[in-house]
């Protein structure tokens, strides 16, 4: 019988060297455009890079417990919402910087991940009943924050403008925002990449399989959900903290609606889950379908229904995502 480290050094070998060239060509080509994109484009155009690359960031962090690990949360936005309160908070009442509010939120949403990871895994809660508990702590805490006025209320709390304001305060004109949110998706790409060929990696996708053989070969099926879980759950706290200075404020009605709680995972669904490109190309995707709509479109709210008929499309003509589709004909032609 293989151990899983055999297994895991067979799953990690190199690409073909043709196929590697082509990736890493395609890599350099997709950050040297994304890195000038801006200076081609007017306002708008900036504003949709950002959406983008938004999406992109904040997807590629659920894509981690949601893709590599096999389980479907849906109380990412509560991450999400912990760093952008965070953030806000402590700037407007405590004059500190968001990078101090961005370092409270990575940690705050790490141990609010841990505490439910360790409840929902330790009793099994798996598939549909994972994602009704996520979710349900997601609507606890946007139902707190509406009801606490220490946070705000239903009101939530407004950022303040600083009229000479250093970097450190993260108030930027709209491509300072957008180089942030490029940043934060190519780093959450290299950490998808490496898991992906890591034994951590490798462990998580046997448990995704099938926790019994997962549990033949020795690994632990909670104790790498909880981590990964974990890792998510930071991961996304950042993205909040910049999505919070960009349209400065945070209520819960936004940051923990049922609209973010869903569209965080779509990209990830429609691009490819458990990829690194998938997130990312289902966010460029989505986004431009919805600009698209909404442009063409003479009723109001043409696009959301364009965004409905695209939801229920892809998942049916290519349920394994996108990016894979792109990935296995490269594979072919690197031959």
């Amino acid at each position: 019988m293989y151990s899983a480290s055999d297994v895991s050094a067979a799953s990690v070998a190199p690409p073909a060297p043709r196929r590697r060239a082509l990736l890493v060509i395609g890599l350099v080509a997709f950050v040297a455009g994304a890195v000038v994109a801006p200076q081609l484009l007017d306002r708008h155009g900036v504003a949709i890079l950002v959406s983008i690359f938004f999406w992109a960031s904040f997807s590629s962090s659920w894509n981690i417990i949601g893709g590599y690990a096999g389980q479907f949360s849906l109380g990412h936005a509560a991450f999400f919402a912990v760093g952008a309160y965070a953030s806000a908070w402590t700037y407007r009442y405590l004059g500190l910087s968001p990078l101090v509010g961005l370092a409270l939120g990575v940690l705050v949403a790490g141990l609010a991940a841990a505490a439910l990871g360790a409840i929902v895994f330790r009793y099994k809660l798996l598939g549909t009943y994972f994602a009704i508990g996520t979710l349900a702590f997601s609507e606890i805490l946007r139902v707190t924050l509406g009801n606490v006025s220490w946070f705000g209320g239903s009101g939530g709390i407004p950022i303040p403008l600083a009229p000479e304001a250093p970097w450190t305060l993260l108030q930027f004109q709209p491509v300072g925002y957008y180089y942030l949110f490029l940043a934060l998706t190519l780093a959450y790409m290299l950490l998808c990449w490496w898991i992906g060929r890591s034994r951590f990696g490798f462990q998580l996708a046997v448990v995704r399989d099938n926790e019994d053989v997962a549990e033949t070969l020795g690994v632990r099926p909670e104790s790498l959900k909880l981590r990964a879980f974990v890792l998510s759950a930071m991961t996304a706290a950042p993205v909040g903290t910049i999505y919070a200075q960009y349209v400065m404020f945070v209520e819960p009605q936004t940051f923990l609606s049922f609209s973010m709680v869903i569209q965080v995972v779509i990209p990830a669904v429609i691009g490819g889950l458990g990829t690194v490109f998938g997130p990312v190309l289902g966010a460029a995707l989505l986004t431009l379908v919805i600009e698209l709509t909404s442009e063409l479109a003479v009723r109001p709210g043409f696009s959301l229904f364009a965004y409905g008929c695209a939801l229920m499309v892809f998942p049916l003509l290519v349920p394994s995502g996108i990016w894979p589709l792109i990935r296995d004909f490269v594979a072919r032609r690197g031959r």
